[in-house]
């Protein structure tokens, strides 16, 4: 065994082991005497999100692979091209965050997780098809790719912070303001998983498989 894969093993021990921290930090901080049935609901209801939350990481990042020089020779994408890529995602996510946060106050959190997957599965799936038929096109020029990537990107981004903005909104209903602090422990919890999922699961999808799986697994999970 390498010393790389002896590591993503411990990581993922790791990331077991942080749930089952999460879920009795969670069982035993109790201030206000909440019922064991409430807690367990409780514990239910975000360990579904956090799933679909780590899911919705997976699909963010699935980009990343686009800056590895096999891909980037086959699409005819340039660094600076992939850095475009990334720019048009940044400001999607920083624009969708103020328009989706609005749209939430009126649709609520569990339309928008649906939307928000559903949206980001989407995107995946269409950028991933996208992608195989662009590497099996006898000539496709750079600028095709480029604008295909980007505008999936983009639409990912946007569908992601209503996600994401859901997760947060759905779970503050069921914290109220002293149990807030173990729910923010919880969410980082989400987010080092969602991390893992992203980027070395990701990566173990791209050594086993063409690259455009790499879109397509997060858009099928």
């Amino acid at each position: 065994m390498t010393t790389a894969i002896a590591l993503q093993v411990a990581l993922s021990g790791c990331m077991v082991l942080a749930v089952v921290v999460a879920v009795a930090v969670d069982r035993l901080h109790n201030p206000l005497a909440r019922t064991k049935a409430y807690q367990v609901r409780r514990q239910r209801n975000w360990l579904a999100i956090g799933v679909a939350y780590v899911f919705l990481y997976m699909a963010r990042y699935s980009v990343v692979v686009i800056n590895t020089e096999r891909v980037r020779g086959l699409l005819g994408v340039s660094k600076g091209g992939y850095g475009i890529v990334l720019l048009l995602g940044f400001w999607s996510y920083a624009t969708f965050q103020l328009v989706n946060g609005h749209a939430l106050d009126g649709c609520g959190g569990k339309a928008g997780l649906r939307v928000g997957t559903l949206g980001c599965g989407a995107c995946c799936a269409l950028a991933g098809l996208s992608l195989f038929g662009l590497r099996t096109a006898e000539h496709v020029p750079p600028a095709t790719s480029l604008v295909a990537l980007g505008v999936f990107h983009a639409a990912n981004m946007s569908c992601n912070t209503l996600g994401s903005l859901s997760v947060v909104k759905i779970n503050s209903t069921w914290y109220t303001k002293v149990e807030r602090g173990v729910f923010s422990g919880i969410f980082g919890v989400m987010i080092s998983i969602g991390y893992f999922f992203a980027l070395v699961v990701g990566g173990w999808v791209y050594r086993a498989a063409p690259f455009y799986v790499v879109f397509l697994t997060p858009a099928g999970l």
